[in-house]
């Protein structure tokens, strides 16, 4: 399992309510073991601030540095065969969707990318967000992030709504998505007076995908629960849990069928 943070986020941050409790680390690892599942669960960080900073990388450069790092944690063979399930917030589903469709090519990592099962997509503008909106609450997204009109702006200018990189993005990612498990889920609170990322911008509107809204959750609260009791969480990790259990079924049935399949004459 593989988090992915979006715009001015952070690999831990992101996912950390104001208590601390991650619940990544501290709720999900446990809750998946009494499942019999063990995976592990990995963060991705990488400089998504668009201000007072020096980077110049944009969508491309951090989906790229995403897939080389991850192809070096699966060094052996039995660590190549695991299959991959995605947590995107924000701008990151849109370095997955990268991911997914760019490198599809690319017989170095033919065996990772093969094996990409599912993504959990959180307040992922698939047709852009609200940036207006940001620009007019400096205070509430300062307490989160660092966004203006210095610096970086390439992240920025892929969330516009007009934005000819994040529709092709999408409109790749959706041909190549016919196999994947694909849950959504979307703010159901405004940040000021306006939503980030509104539900139709959140959904796909592709069969193999289910969408739901996260209750009493903003753009930046929809990822960060305070306990494994809170009922904001349950829908999610439950969502995530039902998804590993179908990928690993599916993992061995295919198993099953190729040993089968190496045993006929």
């Amino acid at each position: 399992i593989v988090a992915v943070h979006g715009l001015g986020g952070h690999w831990i941050r992101t996912w950390q309510h104001d208590n601390g409790q991650v619940w990544l680390r501290d709720f999900l690892p446990a809750q998946l073991r009494e499942l019999e599942i063990r995976p592990r669960i990995m963060s991705f960080g990488y400089n998504a601030n668009t201000t007072f900073t020096k980077s110049v990388g944009g969508i491309s450069d951090q989906s790229m540095m995403l897939l080389d790092r991850l192809d070096g944690k699966r060094m052996q063979s039995y660590e190549q065969q695991r299959p991959i399930i995605f947590l995107a917030h924000g701008l990151g589903g849109l370095v997955v969707k990268k991911v997914k469709h760019t490198h599809s090519w690319d017989d170095m990592y033919r065996d990772l990318l093969e094996n990409i099962r599912g993504i959990v997509f959180f307040a992922v503008p698939h047709r852009g967000a609200n940036l207006a909106m940001w620009a007019s609450f400096p205070a509430r997204v300062g307490k989160h992030t660092s966004l203006g009109l210095a610096g970086n702006t390439r992240f920025l200018d892929a969330l516009k709504r007009d934005s000819i990189e994040r529709s092709e993005i999408s409109n790749a990612f959706v041909r190549r998505a016919v196999h994947l498990r694909i849950r959504t889920f979307y703010e159901t609170e405004k940040t000021g007076n306006s939503l980030v990322v509104d539900q139709e911008s959140a959904r796909l509107n592709v069969p193999n995908e289910v969408a739901v809204g996260v209750a009493d959750s903003d753009h930046w609260t929809i990822c960060k629960f305070d306990s494994k009791g809170c009922q904001r969480y349950g829908p999610v990790w439950k969502a995530v849990a039902k998804m590993a259990q179908g990928v690993l079924q599916q993992q061995s049935l295919c198993v099953n069928h190729r040993v089968l399949s190496d045993g006929v004459d």
